[in-house]
């Protein structure tokens, strides 16, 4: 979907290009600065969607963090399997 919106957009730039128009300041916000204290896990109070946005978000700046036998253990991939049962059996 976003290659053909790509397509689209840069087959009529130059249309686009004259009907722009600038981004209005009303209901602008900025995006918090990303600090060190985003990347915890507690893994009781996240669920597995949460944990995967969580690593889109920040883990390419930022390695995920958890505590594991009472130490920091910095996560550095997320499989991002988030239907995944504890018998085993994944779920839909």
């Amino acid at each position: 979907m976003g290659a053909h919106l790509l397509i689209n957009t840069l087959m009529s730039l130059s249309e686009r290009m004259e009907n722009q128009r600038e981004q209005g300041q009303t209901g602008a916000t900025f995006a918090p600065k990303i600090k060190m204290s985003m990347s915890w896990i507690v893994w009781e109070e996240q669920t597995c969607d949460q944990i995967d946005r969580l690593y889109r978000a920040v883990g390419s700046r930022i390695p995920l963090r958890t505590m594991w036998m009472n130490r920091t253990i910095k996560l550095l991939d997320f499989a991002g399997k988030c239907h995944v049962s504890l018998s085993g059996k994944q779920t839909v």
